[in-house]
C-alpha cells in the first residue's frame, strides 16, 4: 500500500497509508484537524543487503551544455523557438 504526503494549511506535514482504490487528495490533520491536501513526493527504493549501493560513473557532467543536445536532425525553428 503506498504512503502518501499531505500539508494542512497550517504547513503541518504528515503521512497516510492508503490504498490505490481508496486514496484520497485531502486527509484530517492530525495535529490541528485542518485538511491537508496531498503533495507530489519522491519515492524511495529500499534494498536488501544483497543490493549493491553502486549506482555506476556518469563521468564529469559539468562538461555536459546546450551545445552538447541532439535534436534528432530537427531545429529550433521546427519549434517556434
Amino acid at each position: 500500500m503506498p504512503i502518501y504526503e499531505f500539508r494542512c494549511k497550517k504547513r503541518h506535514t504528515f503521512e497516510l497509508m492508503q490504498s490505490l482504490k481508496k486514496r484520497t487528495a485531502t486527509a484530517k490533520c492530525p495535529k490541528c484537524g485542518n485538511r491537508g491536501e496531498r503533495q507530489l513526493s519522491a519515492f524511495a527504493i529500499v534494498g536488501s543487503s544483497d543490493f549493491s549501493s553502486d549506482s555506476g560513473d556518469f563521468g564529469n557532467l559539468d562538461d555536459m551544455g546546450d551545445d552538447d543536445f541532439d535534436m534528432g536532425g530537427m531545429g529550433g525553428d521546427d519549434f517556434g523557438f
